[in-house]
């Protein structure tokens, strides 16, 4: 009887080290998914997340990566087409991405979350302001539509889905008190929306981007599509982070007039785990000769006199920015 009560106890024993080894080891794995990634200095790796071809994150971004190669030849920039903004960041926290492109509401939102905001706000940190990221909202010409309003009902494209463009879009409809559910939605990525509002498969789309938007160019070239106004104070006043634009007349192909809309600042933003002597070197390179950077494509000209622009008061810069914005006489 004592040897059986013995043994019992020995099993017991075992089965008890062997949880609390499994459960070590469990623990270890989830510490394991959330280690620091790999340091780019070291790995070489420095991936640029911007969006997809048809808009101006990604010649943007390929130009950002020549200059980086150049000046910074232990590197291997790489950039990744991305669904946009609200990607980029996730991109960011799970160390898939160094730097990324987003809009300054965009970025806002993400950090005010108030479920996943401060793990945000520890993850990430600004860089540099990039170009105004205008409202382009495009209707086919016999859709019916002279007003934002007008859309309701309609089939439209806010974008693809979970992109800033789609933000945008219900931020800006909402002034006129149409909801997206209001419209029959198509999630398209930038060509295909231009393909899509050429055939007349839809009546109209959000496109945001820099002037020229690829895609956009090719809308207004067809003859079949116009852009239409929006209402910039009262989009400002309920959402504080757009400004006020105007598309000048001439800027696309057949359009004769200016066209009133808003626009939104795009930021660059980085890994806060990057040192600190990586992204001032990085900065060096971007400012070096900001006309550079335009070459890849005409909205990407920088001044450095408007590097904060969009992220003072947001987001905290990284301290290689900093670093080289105080030297540069645009931080204190």
């Amino acid at each position: 009887m004592r040897r059986r009560r013995v043994a019992f106890l020995l099993t017991a024993c075992v089965l008890l080290s062997a949880g609390v080894l499994l459960l070590a080891a469990a623990l270890r794995g989830c510490g394991a998914a959330r280690q620091t990634p790999p340091n780019p200095a070291e790995d070489g790796r420095l991936r640029i997340a911007t969006a997809t071809t048809a808009g101006v994150y990604y010649p943007v971004g390929k130009g950002m990566a020549e200059l980086f190669a150049d000046a910074l030849p232990e590197l291997t920039p790489e950039v990744l087409v991305t669904g946009g903004g609200p990607e980029n960041i996730r991109l960011l926290e799970e160390g898939k991405a160094e730097l990324a492109f987003v809009q300054a509401g965009v970025l806002y939102n993400a950090l005010v979350n108030p479920v996943t905001g401060a793990e945000t706000k520890r993850v990430l940190r600004g860089m540099t302001y990039l170009y105004p990221n205008v409202m382009h909202l495009v209707v086919r010409k016999e859709a019916g539509i002279d007003y934002p309003a007008d859309i309701a009902g309609k089939r439209y494209i806010p974008g693809p889905r979970e992109s800033a463009a789609e933000i945008n879009s219900a931020e800006i409809l909402s002034l006129y008190d149409v909801k997206l559910t209001d419209t029959r939605l198509f999630y398209y990525d930038y060509d295909e929306a231009a393909d899509a509002l050429i055939s007349g498969e839809v009546d109209g789309a959000m496109i945001p981007g820099g002037l020229l938007t690829p895609s956009v160019v090719r809308m207004l070239e067809s003859g079949e599509v116009k852009l239409l106004p929006v209402d910039a104070p009262a989009v400002m006043k309920r959402y504080p982070w757009y400004e006020p634009f105007v598309i000048p007349p001439g800027t696309y192909p057949n359009q004769e007039k200016s066209v009133g809309t808003v626009a939104v600042a795009n930021v660059l933003v980085v890994r806060a785990d990057l040192p600190e002597d990586l992204v001032y070197r990085l900065m060096q390179a971007l400012y070096r000769d900001p006309s550079q950077l335009a070459a890849a494509h005409p909205a990407a000209e920088l001044r450095l006199e408007e590097a904060m622009r969009g992220l003072t008061g947001v987001i905290e810069p990284h301290p290689g920015a900093a670093r080289f914005l105080k030297e540069a006489g645009v931080l204190q």
